[in-house]
């Protein structure tokens, strides 16, 4: 009985439709995202949305969006085949999901007591580290399940340079959202000076062991040490900062190897532009017993010395990108392979092999994006079209296996998408595992929002997205620093249409905005540790 009251009591202090809702629409699974947004629209029954131009109740960008490729499919893409119909559907529903969501989280903050919001939070989070800690036991007593029902690798185990990868969260994502989303709550916790779960959120990013991932929050952790006002605050970053190198180091000596090697790898090769067709190669030799056996091309210790001259020019070709198309196929050849009337693209960019070995993927799909842009003003103006430059959505509809399955009939690969970052992402996956990294699939906010909705998108995005936080950046605290975060990890996937880290940035930031609403002097503009209540009784 005094179980149960406890339990009731517990209940009562969180908001179990929100957290019911977090756990369902983060899941890696699109049919769970439906059952939790019609789980919403049923128990809330409210389409106030509050959309102006002058204070706007939510962000203009998901329904600028849902306008702009309304618009655009009928006057600039016209595409008006069934499966290309069933993409643009699927498209601006994932666009709609993002509307109906924060819509749901601002009803959520503003109605209940921050404290409520606050301890549901702290549930979500023990949950998704219970949910990581699992996947850490069968990583170390039972390997072999991961490889049964999640595809990992034969060979994995707790000392695989892969293991991270297994560390899945709550949302059964990568653990790159897993990584990401705990980047955001050790934030959180630092400010509201709760350090069990600034622990629980420190341990979670380590054992992801995701080398981008760590370098942002770094980053991030950094920047908070030299800007906050409150000193307290500014130990407690100081000590997560050091914290996660010291645990990182210790944990995870693959990943640091794999850092050290991987950019190392990219100097030389930029140094010596030859090294890059041959550095897979082999030669024959004669061993011992006078026959002929395979032995790796060797590299001379020289290339290994960093001096000025040799930094200069490695940094120069690692920049340097010839795919410019020839100067007599221009616009015209453009409409045509977009039409379908080309079988191969002679206009489209080749990237090569040196390029590929030489560069990291990512740093290719930008080039990529900016010569797609800059080929006419219709691409720079209005992109490609959902589905059809970069985006999840693109990767899954193609029918090669990534981001999802998708029936084969009604596959769709656009010339754009199949010339560009389609064709990079095969030449890197197409490689050992060293080169499946964050560092080289093209998988980016930017590259999506620039590549398949134009300036029209990059202006919805800064002016109807962003600016709605900047605009309130006063009663900001952790929200300042959370901005800087989703910036920084934009580069490294899709996250609209992933539902992960996007949901938990903007329930933080509306929060962020109510508390500094409410209560004023826990802005960064005052010191966000000087808190008018007592220690534990509002936020605890």
């Amino acid at each position: 009985m005094k179980k149960a009251l406890q339990a009731g009591r517990w209940l009562r202090n969180i908001n179990v439709p929100l957290l019911v809702f977090l756990i369902l629409f983060l899941n890696v699974k699109f049919v769970i995202k439906v059952f939790a947004i019609v789980f919403l629209l049923l128990y809330e029954r409210n389409f106030h949305f509050g959309l102006s131009f002058k204070r706007s109740r939510l962000p203009l960008f998901y329904f600028g969006i849902l306008v702009l490729e309304a618009v655009k499919y009928l006057v600039v893409v016209r595409n008006y085949s069934l499966n290309y119909l069933l993409v643009f559907g699927m498209g601006m529903l994932q666009w709609l999901f993002c509307l109906l969501a924060i819509h749901h989280l601002k009803l959520f903050v503003d109605r209940d007591s921050t404290e409520k919001i606050h301890n549901t939070i702290r549930a979500f989070y023990l949950a998704n580290f219970a949910v990581s800690l699992l996947f850490v036991l069968i990583l170390i007593l039972h390997p072999a399940w991961l490889t049964t029902y999640w595809g990992a690798g034969a060979d994995i185990s707790i000392n695989h340079p892969s293991a991270g990868d297994t560390i899945l969260g709550i949302s059964f994502d990568s653990s790159t959202a897993n990584a990401t989303i705990n980047c955001l709550g050790l934030i959180y916790f630092l400010y509201k000076r709760d350090l069990r779960f600034s622990i629980l959120c420190l341990l979670v990013i380590i054992s992801c062991t995701s080398n981008t991932t760590f370098i942002f929050m770094e980053i991030t952790l950094l920047l908070m040490v030299l800007t906050v006002r409150s000193k307290a605050l500014r130990v407690r970053s100081l000590v997560a900062m050091v914290s996660m190198v010291v645990l990182y180091l210790l944990a995870s000596a693959h990943n640091r190897e794999y850092i050290r090697n991987y950019f190392v790898q990219l100097y030389i090769v930029n140094k010596d532009t030859s090294l890059a067709i041959h550095q897979d190669d082999s030669v024959l030799v004669r061993n011992g017993n006078d026959s002929l056996v395979k032995a790796p091309v060797r590299i001379g210790a020289d290339a290994y010395k960093v001096n000025k001259k040799g930094l200069a020019k490695a940094l120069d070709n690692l920049l340097s990108i010839e795919e410019r198309p020839p100067a007599k196929e221009r616009s015209s050849e453009v409409d045509s392979i977009e039409k379908g009337k080309l079988a191969d693209s002679t206009i489209y960019p080749v990237i090569s092999e040196t390029a590929y070995k030489s560069k990291p993927g990512k740093l290719i799909s930008f080039a990529q994006t900016y010569f797609f842009l800059k080929m006419n003003a219709r691409h720079l103006l209005f992109g490609a079209g959902v589905g059809n430059f970069s985006s999840k959505l693109a990767f899954r509809v193609s029918g090669i296996g990534v981001s999802g399955t998708y029936p084969q009939r009604f596959g769709y690969v656009s010339p754009e998408f199949r010339y560009n970052h389609l064709k990079t992402y095969q030449f890197y996956a197409g490689q050992d595992a060293s080169r499946h990294s964050v560092l080289n699939f093209p998988f980016s906010v930017y590259n999506q929002i620039s590549g398949e909705y134009g300036l029209l998108g990059i202006a919805l995005f800064v002016f109807g997205y962003l600016w709605y936080f900047v605009s309130r950046f006063r009663r900001l605290s952790y929200g300042r620093y959370m901005l800087c975060a989703l910036l920084a990890f934009s580069l490294m996937e899709y996250w609209f249409e992933l539902f992960t880290l996007v949901i938990v940035f903007e329930l933080f930031l509306l929060l962020n905005i109510r508390e500094g609403r409410d209560f004023p002097a826990r802005t960064e503009g005052s010191s966000p540790d000087r808190n008018p209540l007592p220690a534990g009784s509002h936020f605890r």
